[in-house]
C-alpha cells in the first residue's frame, strides 16, 4: 500500500508539472527523475551558502547607435562536480521550493555591487536590468528591501530596472500595488517574454511600466514570415509610450530588420552570450563611447 500511494503521488506532482486537469501514469522513470529532483534541491541549498551562484551579464545596445546603454543579469549556477547546471533545471525547482526569494535576493544585491563597483573603477554601465519571480514580488517589504540596496550602494533608482513576466504579474497577489510603489521609487519596470503570456491589452494599459521585452521566439520568426507579429509589438508599444527590447537577436539581418521598424534595444548573442563581471567589462569598457555594431 505505501508503494502504490508513493508512486500515485508521484504521477499527481508530475500531472500537476505539466499543467494540472489531466491523468498521469506512473512509470519508474518519475521515481528516477522525482530523486534526482530531492538531490539537486538538496544541491541548491548548498549551492546559496556556498556562494555558487553568481549573475553573468548580457550587453542591451542602442539599436541605432550601437553603443551600450545597459545589462541585464542572469543567475548562472557553476557545480563544483557537475560544472554549469542550466537555468532552466534550477530555477522550476527554486519557484516550487521557495529557495526562489534567497536566490533573487542574492542575485539582485550582487548585480548591484557589481554596478557601482565597475563605477568606482571607471566603467560606466548606465544601468543593470535584474528579474523578478512571484514570490519576490508577493513580499510586501519588497519596495523597501530595494530602496535599502540602492541606498547601499549608492545608486539611484534609474540605474535599476525590474523585469517581469506577464504570468508572474497575474500570479502574485497584490502585483500592480507593488509594482506601483516601485515605480513611485523611480526605479524602471519592463515585462519580459512579452507576447508568450495571456494578459489583456486592457490590463497593460494599467501596469506602470516602461518597457516591453519581445520574446525571441517571435525574433526567430524575422524572415521567415513572422515580421508581421513584430511590428504588431512594435506599433503597440509606440502607441502606449514603451520602449522596446528585442531579445534573442543573433542574426545581422534581424538586426537591421529591428532598427528599421524601430525597436530601441538589442539583445542577444549577436553581441555577447551572458558573460561573468571580469569578461564583461572587458570587452565593453573600450566600446563605451564608440559604435559597437557588429
Amino acid at each position: 500500500m505505501d508503494t502504490l500511494l508513493r508512486h500515485a503521488d508521484i504521477a499527481m506532482y508530475a500531472a500537476k508539472s505539466a499543467g494540472r486537469n489531466r491523468c498521469q501514469h506512473y512509470t519508474p522513470q518519475m521515481s528516477a527523475e522525482a530523486e534526482q529532483r530531492v538531490v539537486l534541491e538538496r544541491q541548491l541549498r548548498q549551492a546559496l551558502e556556498n556562494d555558487e551562484i553568481t549573475p553573468h551579464y548580457q550587453p542591451q545596445v542602442d539599436a541605432a547607435t550601437g553603443k551600450l546603454v545597459g545589462a541585464e543579469a542572469l543567475a548562472r549556477w557553476r557545480h563544483p562536480t557537475l560544472g554549469m547546471v542550466p537555468p532552466s533545471r534550477f530555477i522550476p525547482i527554486a519557484e516550487e521550493c521557495g529557495l526562489i526569494v534567497p536566490l533573487g535576493d542574492q542575485i539582485l544585491e550582487k548585480s548591484l555591487r557589481q554596478l557601482a563597483s565597475w563605477r568606482r573603477d571607471g566603467f560606466e554601465l548606465p544601468s543593470i536590468s535584474v528579474n523578478l519571480s512571484t514570490r519576490q514580488l508577493e513580499r510586501q517589504d519588497f519596495p523597501q528591501h530595494v530602496a535599502r540596496l540602492l541606498q547601499r550602494y549608492q545608486l539611484q533608482p534609474s540605474d535599476l530596472e525590474l523585469e517581469i513576466t506577464e504570468s508572474v504579474i497575474m500570479e502574485a497577489d497584490n502585483a500592480v500595488n507593488i509594482l506601483a510603489e516601485l515605480r513611485a521609487l523611480g526605479i524602471r519596470l519592463s515585462i519580459d517574454d512579452f507576447g508568450t503570456g495571456y494578459s489583456s491589452l486592457s490590463y497593460l494599459r494599467q501596469l506602470p511600466v516602461q518597457v516591453l521585452k519581445i520574446d525571441r521566439s517571435f525574433i526567430l520568426g524575422i524572415g521567415k514570415g513572422g515580421e508581421a507579429i513584430v511590428h504588431a509589438i512594435l506599433a503597440l508599444s509606440s502607441n502606449l509610450g514603451l520602449e522596446t527590447v528585442a531579445e534573442g537577436v543573433e542574426e545581422p539581418y534581424q538586426l537591421e530588420f529591428l532598427r528599421a521598424a524601430g525597436c530601441h534595444v538589442i539583445q542577444g548573442f549577436l553581441y555577447s552570450r551572458p558573460l561573468h563581471e571580469e569578461a564583461f567589462a572587458s570587452d565593453w569598457r573600450e566600446r563605451l563611447h564608440t559604435p559597437a555594431h557588429p
